[in-house]
């Protein structure tokens, strides 16, 4: 059983450190949110055409890590969808 304390509280610190660290975000992920910054609010086919570069499906999937990581606000629904810069407190 002592073991397993152990395990959980090496875990846990383990966790608190990782989650301390900032997001790690690649240069296409900087470019949808310096894009939205700059063009708030944002909706899907304005950023895919204007970076035409990368495809709808990949900047979808980077929009909802950025949504999930807090650093953008998702408001509406479907093709209403808009992105927004989050508000940092």
């Amino acid at each position: 059983m002592q073991c397993l304390i152990t395990l959980t509280e090496r875990l846990e610190a383990k966790y608190e450190t990782y989650s301390k660290l900032k997001t790690a975000l690649n240069k296409r992920q900087q470019e949808v949110l310096d894009y939205i910054g700059a063009n708030e609010p944002a909706q899907v086919g304005d950023i895919e055409k204007a970076l035409k570069q990368y495809s709808r499906n990949t900047l979808k999937k980077d929009l909802a890590f950025l949504v999930k990581e807090g650093l953008l606000l998702k408001t509406g629904d479907r093709k209403g969808t808009r992105y927004h810069k989050a508000v940092k407190p």
